[in-house]
């Protein structure tokens, strides 16, 4: 019994090292898929949000102020989570807005797990 406890501990702290926290993905600004798009950044922000929704990912924390989403999938039988970020940025021009996404594993040994910035964009484009 005590070998068995052994290994169950172990192995959770095997899964939890490297684990993406909602500050280690908001620390991985500037290393997402950046895509530019028409317009002020206020007027991008509804249908990112939508675009979320639309992906069944939840909602952690969302600043409009910033334009900032911070955003999770659960555990699943084939990924232990991820978390995303979710930035817009508004263009020096001031007529353009560039979106950012960033998906980070939850887990080191998570191998399984999405990478939701192809699907952001794809479902984001596609309306």
């Amino acid at each position: 019994m005590k070998r068995f406890v052994t290994i169950i501990v172990v192995s959770l702290l095997l899964l939890s090292a490297g684990c993406a926290s909602v500050q280690s993905v908001k620390d991985g600004r500037g290393n997402g898929t950046i895509r530019k798009y028409p317009g002020a950044c206020s007027d991008q922000w509804k249908k990112s949000i939508e675009t979320v929704h639309r992906l069944g990912l939840e909602i952690l924390e969302m600043d409009q102020s910033t334009f900032t989403i911070i955003a999770k999938t659960s555990i699943s039988g084939f990924s232990w989570g991820e978390r995303v970020g979710i930035w817009l940025t508004q263009g020096s021009d001031k007529a353009s807005c560039e979106i950012e996404v960033y998906s980070r594993r939850v887990g080191s040994l998570n191998v399984t797990g999405e990478d939701w910035e192809p699907h952001f964009f794809k479902l984001y484009d596609a309306d």
